[in-house]
């Protein structure tokens, strides 16, 4: 017969198994601060602004597609500017040399002009340093592609003081929640394995039959003591 499993059972479950409910959760906070400050290699995250503007369409009587062509409409959009402005930077090969090992992204900044060029590295002042690199050589590679406009820093990078990842904390929480949960689950399947008869209830709840009385294990601590 299928064991019941009430509100009442859990809360007396956990209070079975305090001990595995308290020590898994620390355990999991250990390992998951263990990983994030000694396995994890800290990244380093820096930005830089600028400001492109664009001065009118591109005019020409030939078309190629080996050429980058936006017209005025599109460079409107900063969203478009923004997506055209990080496939170029990445394409490019002095750029591609600059960044070496370190990522970059470039998004527009409240839905205008201004992009945000990020870099992500393992160094702080690397991060900041090619940040402001890549802002620099911006001008030339914009104007190189679409031939019209004008490409202004607006703020320079700096280096952080802390590093953007791993957030320590945020997975110390983890590990704590994923220890609770391995205690919660352990702790079930132990208790719905379990087919001993503990209490007169469950005999009433597996046969339906009341229980009148109960003969005392003399041989058991409790027996002992109420034999006396």
């Amino acid at each position: 017969m299928k064991k019941e499993f009430s509100l009442m059972d859990f809360l007396n479950m956990l209070k079975k198994h305090l001990k595995l409910v308290a020590v898994l959760p620390i355990i999991g906070c250990i390992l998951a601060l263990s990983y994030s400050l000694l396995l994890v290699t800290p990244k380093y995250t820096a930005s830089s602004i600028i400001l492109i503007q664009n001065f009118g369409a591109i005019n020409s009587g030939e078309s190629s597609t080996d050429d980058y062509r936006v017209y005025s409409s599109d460079l409107q959009a900063s969203a478009t500017l923004a997506k055209n402005c990080s496939i170029l930077f990445a394409a490019d090969p002095d750029m591609r040399k600059v960044l070496g090992t370190s990522k970059m992204s470039v998004s527009s900044i409240d839905e205008s002009n201004f992009m945000n060029i990020t870099i992500t590295a393992d160094n702080p002042q690397v991060a900041a340093d090619t940040a402001n690199k890549i802002a620099e050589m911006a001008y030339d590679v914009y104007l190189e592609a679409f031939k019209t406009g004008s490409v202004s820093i607006i703020y320079e990078a700096e280096a952080p003081l802390k590093p953007s990842s791993p957030n320590v904390v945020k997975n110390g929480l983890f590990g704590i929640i994923g220890g609770l949960v391995i205690a919660f689950v352990i702790s079930f399947i132990i208790e719905i394995s379990d087919n001993t008869i503990k209490k007169d209830d469950d005999l009433y709840k597996l046969y339906n039959i009341p229980v009148f009385a109960e003969i005392i294990d003399f041989t058991s601590a409790e027996g002992r003591v109420n034999k006396r």
